[in-house]
């Protein structure tokens, strides 16, 4: 609704509730994944926005390690300012997604990440570092 708002379309409530699932079928799911990480790698592999999403992704795909790179290199890429504690003051940053204002998220992907399976002792000491 940001992006209505920006070029001042008018936003009417209503009664009708849309809840979207996503998708349902795991094969169908994948090849929506896999497509998403080509297009993300292609265009802008290094913005930490970019970054952000292919971490979540490998979250999702329970990749840990390719997840735990992406994720740091988010963290790594984005300002003190992008921090999601500036979102109140700063609420323009929060409306494009293509400059990478989604610290406060990735900080919760690597908390998912120590909770995987495997060691990840690394993503305790990058969040209890975080912005």
């Amino acid at each position: 609704m940001p992006a209505l708002r920006r070029v001042d379309v008018p936003v009417l409530w209503t009664e009708v509730t849309v809840r979207h699932t996503g998708y349902t079928d795991p094969a169908l799911r994948e090849r929506k994944l896999q497509r998403d990480c080509m297009i993300l790698e292609a265009e802008r592999p290094d913005d930490p926005f970019v970054l952000f999403n292919l971490g979540a992704i490998a979250v999702e795909r329970q990749d840990w390690s390719t997840a735990l790179g992406h994720l740091q290199r988010s963290l790594r890429g984005s300002a003190p300012s992008d921090s999601s504690g500036e979102w109140r003051e700063r609420t323009d940053r929060f409306y494009s997604v293509g400059q990478g204002y989604y610290g406060h998220l990735t900080l919760r992907n690597l908390a998912v990440l120590a909770e995987a399976p495997r060691p990840w002792g690394k993503s305790l000491f990058i969040v209890s570092e975080g912005r």
